[in-house]
């Protein structure tokens, strides 16, 4: 075959079939499997051919005779697999061995029957559709009126095309719509009533100039499917041009009716509808039309001259039409060559029937299949090169003598079912000796209904010619029953028409029928032990299915437990016996570890282990979660699909166990997640409002402005509602009125009553225990809380719900509300601890007069001559001088630090650390180049800012890295050196000197941009400095330094717009 085609394989091929050769024997074919479809429906759609196994034939999964397509047979049991072809419709069948020439076989076996069966259907098609095509063109040709041919078409190309309903409808522009001229299906109503909009289907193939398939009408009503049943649509245009005429529509009831070979038939009709249009143009049509088929087409007269040869045809005879055209067609051959073609000819041309044939043509060395058409004209000749599928054929033959056809239990009965002739297999199938048999009649074997059942069926195998099956049941002479299974076929006399016996195959299919049922009963449990959602439910539907499955038996489930190493009975469970490892004096609940014991083999070694010892036990392992055992009783009739079945099971039961076990440690895995998540925020929190407030407070130079910045800071966090100031009272009791020193976020209406609100109980008594204690206390839900009733309303009003008070200092408390129950439990409880004793340490250092930033400042110059510094590393590598123009400590706890240097971007990364991160902000292409460098050690720079300290400068060359910044004069210039030595261990001190500032310059300057900046304005401008951003020319832009705070370049450039306006501002004021 030309093109591929697709084989289905249903079922699992036997393991002694070669399936790798059998697969790399297809030229061009695609191969699907399936192990066992559920039902034949769409799964069989696009199939050439199938291949089915043995066991999924006899099992009932799958029907050969509902396939459409041909089916050949698999399996490798001989006895058997002969019996089911004969009685299934299959092409042929092939009983395995396990030899090479198998898998060659097959595949070529299975390639010719797809080849048959496209060849057939496609023939069929095209046969039709060309008789038609043929048919409707002499009748053009026979000149009747154009409303006739209308009316001709819609007829044949419905009846062609096994359509519900086809019509022409013709173009109106003028109205933009096209209105019905011809119907087939349709009521004559429509005819010159009904117009289709351009919006249809055939609407489309109007506008587009091309034809339009709609395979599903489902959810598309027009004026041609309401109130129809529409499946599918097939529209093309009639006549071309910029202006045709018209549209030929076909409807079908079915989706998915038409393919291309419909289409092209239909473009085809079009065209001749449109050459009888226009009359003068219908031969040009014609031969277009024949033209485009894959046929060779011969047209002779009745004189055997040649009128017509299409390019197929030309091609195929390797000659010209022009050469031909006008000669005999006989002269053209050797006469001895042609003599099959011609007297086939001869008989055509004298019945007037049409003649089919195959047949070889020595002179072309191929296989032609021929169609001759008579007609009143002479005869026209369809002709295809069918050479590849005839050799494909005759291989097949060849390979037919390879392989042997499986034996059966054969029997030849008589008329009146006495047995004839049977097999010695048929024989040892119903235990008897097989001269015994001869001359039996069948009530020996089989009961007399049954016998009478066979009687009524081998009447109708004889009335209809067709096999028959039939399954029935047996007593042997030991007193067993067994269940047969035979196909079997009518002997009719072809002379007198009498049926004279009976011959078929049979077989045993005992193990089979009892197979069938415990997989039913075993699907049925399966799918009650899916629903489980816990290990010991799992356990006990699968104890349950054990006894459905193998009654009357006791069942265990011997669980693995990992710590002590040992194998323990399930509560669940029976008590199994395990043979001698288990006598009745020991207890069957105690564990199993014996390294001999039946049940611990069989975890261990992973395979199935049998004990009979009395009673017969099964051992199946269930993975790495235990054993499962069945213990069959007294009584019980054991097969041999009984350990298939208890497989199946602990196979079934090891995944549900592995999947609760799956799903269990998910949910655990979320749960542990979200309390991650929930701590590593609550920590974020927490430490951006230790920094922020201790940030604050800390360059405050009075009072009033320590407290003030401290509780604006924590109400700026969450979840902090508002804090005051005050105070602390002597005692519960007293006559003192608290009074607030500082309050931030509190509305107006409550702060003017606060003072009042704190002499409410029991916030008096709340206050007086920490002054007393010097602890903090909470009141973790004042909603909840009955002593806090008075406070309600309050709280209620101002959106509080829990209460901290802390020390701050001498005398003084700090009181936050916060605006959830619980808001100072934990570490946020310990975060006021610590923020209420740096604020007392620096309202009582501002009491004693004394700023927290003295005007005296020490500058301090070091020399690092270690390598493992990243600038001195840098420089030495590169040969440059590096410079650090500035650090930009972060509010997340990082130092973003701007080298500057000569170097390239790949040189400096090569020369970094490692766990050093570089990324360039300015151009490639610039002299100097400018990095963000982020040190894998950042404690020398953390000990500089922690103490209040700045870098001023930072440069490497020639192995030496200088360090120069200044640190407040109360700041030891020793634990600075020390810092940098404990990372960078060739670090000296090279000078110092003590530098004094004006009263009200740097420092106080400095303090206030502390005061009206923000942490992210402060990170914006100091990174806009050192990035060089107000260089000239500028050596990176806003985007550059957004992409590196991880943020839109619009909300860097916001920060930087603000700190740069406060920054003005305070110069100006």
């Amino acid at each position: 075959m030309t093109d591929s085609y697709t084989v289905l394989v249903v079922g699992t091929l036997p393991s002694r079939f070669h399936t790798e050769r059998f697969e790399a024997a297809f030229d061009d074919a695609t191969l699907r499997w399936v192990e066992q479809p559920e039902g034949n429906s769409t799964v069989f759609e696009a199939t050439d051919c199938i291949l089915a196994t043995m066991e999924v034939v006899s099992s009932g999964d799958f029907d050969p005779e509902a396939a459409a397509v041909p089916v050949l047979l698999i399996g490798d049991r001989e006895d058997s697999i002969a019996e089911i072809a004969l009685s299934t419709d299959v092409v042929d069948y092939l009983a395995v061995r396990g030899v090479d020439a198998e898998a060659t076989w097959l595949a070529n076996r299975m390639e010719a029957a797809a080849d048959s069966y496209r060849t057939d259907k496609k023939r069929a098609q095209l046969d039709r559709q060309q008789r038609a095509l043929s048919d409707l063109g002499a009748f053009a040709l026979s000149g009747p009126a154009r409303e006739e041919v209308f009316a001709e078409t819609v007829e044949i190309v419905t009846e062609t095309l096994d359509a519900g309903r086809a019509a022409l409808l013709q173009s109106r522009p003028e109205h933009g719509d096209l209105s019905i001229v011809a119907a087939k299906g349709w009521p004559q109503v429509y005819v010159g009533g009904v117009a289709v909009g351009l919006d249809s289907g055939p609407g489309r193939a109007l506008t587009n100039r091309e034809p339009v398939v709609e395979n599903d009408l489902s959810s598309e009503t027009t004026e041609l499917t309401a109130h129809l049943d529409a499946g599918s649509e097939l529209s093309v245009v009639v006549g071309g041009g910029t202006e045709p005429w018209g549209v030929l529509t076909v409807h079908s009831s079915e989706s998915g009716a038409f393919d291309e070979t419909d289409a092209r038939f239909t473009e085809n009709v079009a065209a001749l509808i449109a050459a009888v249009i226009e009359r003068e143009t219908l031969r040009t049509t014609l031969e277009e039309m024949f033209s485009r088929m894959d046929q060779g087409l011969i047209g002779l007269d009745n004189d055997w001259r040649v009128t017509y040869m299409n390019p197929e045809a030309e091609r195929l005879l390797d000659t010209a039409a022009s050469e031909v055209v006008g000669t005999n067609y006989w002269d053209l051959f050797d006469s001895d060559a042609v003599k099959p073609f011609r007297e086939r000819y001869e008989k055509a041309v004298k019945t007037g029937e049409k003649v089919s044939f195959e047949s070889y043509f020595p002179p072309h060395d191929r296989w032609y299949e021929v169609e001759a058409y008579p007609s009143q004209a002479g005869l026209s000749v369809y002709f295809a090169d069918i050479t590849d599928r005839t050799e494909r054929e005759m291989e097949l033959l060849r390979y037919e003598r390879m392989v042997e056809a499986a034996d059966d239990g054969v029997y030849a009965l008589d008329s009146d079912q006495h047995i004839v002739q049977v097999n010695q297999a048929f024989a040892e199938m119903f235990s008897r000796e097989q001269e015994s048999l001869i001359g039996m009649h069948t009530t020996e074997l089989i009961d007399e209904d049954t016998a009478a059942e066979s009687a009524l069926i081998q009447a109708e195998a004889a009335r209809t010619g067709e096999p028959k099956r039939m399954e029935f049941k047996a007593e042997l002479p030991d007193g067993t029953e067994v269940w047969i299974e035979t196909h079997f076929s009518a002997i009719v006399d072809e002379e007198t028409d009498q049926f004279v016996g009976t011959v078929g195959v049979a077989r045993d299919v005992t193990e089979r029928r009892h197979r069938e049922r415990s997989l039913t009963m075993l699907h049925e449990r399966t799918r009650e032990m899916a629903q489980a959602d816990n290990a010991d439910a799992v356990v006990t539907r699968t104890i349950e299915g054990c006894h459905s499955l193998f009654d009357p038996c006791r069942a265990a489930f011997f669980d693995y437990d990992a710590t002590t190493r040992t194998l323990e009975r399930h509560p669940q469970s029976d008590e199994v016996d395990r043979g001698r490892y288990q006598s009745d004096g020991v207890n069957r609940d105690a564990p199993v570890e014996s390294e001999n014991d039946p049940c611990w083999v069989a975890f261990t070694e992973e395979r199935m282990v049998r004990v009979e010892e009395g009673t017969t036990v099964q051992f199946v392992p269930v993975g790495q979660y235990g054993v499962l055992a069945v213990e069959r009783l007294s009584g019980a009739t054991i097969r041999e699909t009984d350990a298939e079945m208890l497989g199946l099971l602990a196979a079934t039961m090891g995944e549900l166990l592995g999947s609760v076990e799956t799903k269990q440690a998910l949910r655990s895995r979320d749960q542990q997640l979200e309390q991650q998540n929930e701590r590593l925020t609550q920590l974020n929190r927490i430490n951006r409002t230790v920094r922020e407030v201790t940030r604050s407070v800390v360059h405050a130079t009075t009072t009033e402005e320590a407290t003030a910045r401290a509780c604006e800071r924590l109400v700026e966090a969450e979840p902090y509602q508002f804090a005051w100031l005050c105070e602390a009272p002597e005692e519960a009791n007293s006559d003192d009125r608290v009074v607030p020193m500082t309050t931030t976020g509190v509305e107006d209406s409550y702060a003017a009553r606060l003072t009042e609100a704190a002499q409410t109980s029991p916030f008096p008594e709340l206050l007086s225990r920490v002054a007393s204690t010097g602890r903090r206390a909470v009141v973790n839900d004042v909603l909840d809380d009955p002593a806090w009733e008075p406070h309600r309303r309050d709280a209620l009003a101002q959106g509080f719900r829990s209460i901290a008070v802390v020390p701050a200092g001498n005398d003084r408390l700090l009181v936050v509300h916060g605006t959830r129950p619980d808001t100072f439990a934990g570490e946020d409880g310990d975060v006021l601890v610590e923020l209420g004793e740096t604020l007392g340490a620096v309202i009582d250092r501002l009491g004693r007069t004394q700023p927290i930033l003295d005007e005296r400042q020490t500058e301090v110059e070091l020399e690092i001559r270690d390598d493992q510094h990243f600038l001195v590393r840098l420089s030495t590598a590169t040969g440059e001088t590096a410079t650090v123009t500035g650090v930009v400590p972060t509010a997340e706890g990082d130092y973003r630090t701007f080298v500057r240097t000569a170097a390239p971007k790949n040189a400096v990364r090569d020369a970094l650390p490692p766990g050093t991160l570089a990324r360039e902000l300015t151009d490639e292409d610039d002299d100097e180049h400018l990095y963000e460098v982020q040190p894998a050690d950042t404690t020398p720079f953390e000990t500089v800012y922690a103490g209040r300290g700045r870098l001023r400068e930072m440069v490497a060359e020639n192995g030496v890295c200088t360090v120069s910044l200044t640190i407040p004069s109360d700041v030891s210039v020793r634990s600075v050196v020390d810092a940098f030595a404990a990372t960078y261990s060739r670090t000296t001190l090279a000078a110092r000197r003590t530098l004094t500032e004006p009263t009200d310059s740097v420092g106080s300057f400095r303090a206030r941009l502390d005061e009206v900046w923000t942490e992210r304005q402060r990170e914006a401008i100091s990174a806009a400095l050192h990035g060089g951003l107000y260089d000239w020319p500028r050596k990176t832009s806003v985007s550059t330094l957004s992409e590196a705070f991880d943020v839109s370049s619009p909300t860097f450039q916001y920060h930087l717009r603000a700190a740069e306006r406060k920054l003005i501002e305070l110069i100006l004021d």
